[in-house]
């Protein structure tokens, strides 16, 4: 089985972002299972200073991590960029790595 983290870039409720990732899971072959990455809005600002391990959000985004096969990020640019949210969670995810 491969599991394939989905993670919307959007923190709104009727975000297409997220939409577009149910419709992802929706139609999902046999042997994918989807998980869904709901804890974009609990992340704390990303702090080079610290690693992030005792704040609840960052361990269990890096727990979901660990245990995925694959990750799919649906983000629309801002500013000619990623949001400053999604950046963050790309920072604390990087962080992990080390």
């Amino acid at each position: 089985m491969t599991v394939v983290l989905l993670i919307s870039g959007s923190t709104r409720a009727a975000s297409t972002n997220s939409a577009a990732l149910r419709t992802v899971s929706a139609i999902a072959p046999d042997g994918v299972e989807t998980r869904w990455y709901d804890g974009l809005a609990e992340l704390p600002a990303f702090n080079p200073d610290d690693d992030g391990t005792t704040h609840p959000s960052v361990v269990g985004l890096r727990e979901q991590l660990s245990r995925a096969d694959a990750v799919l990020l649906a983000a629309a640019e801002f500013r000619s960029g990623a949001s400053a949210v999604l950046c963050g969670l790309v920072r604390h995810a990087e962080r992990a790595r080390r």
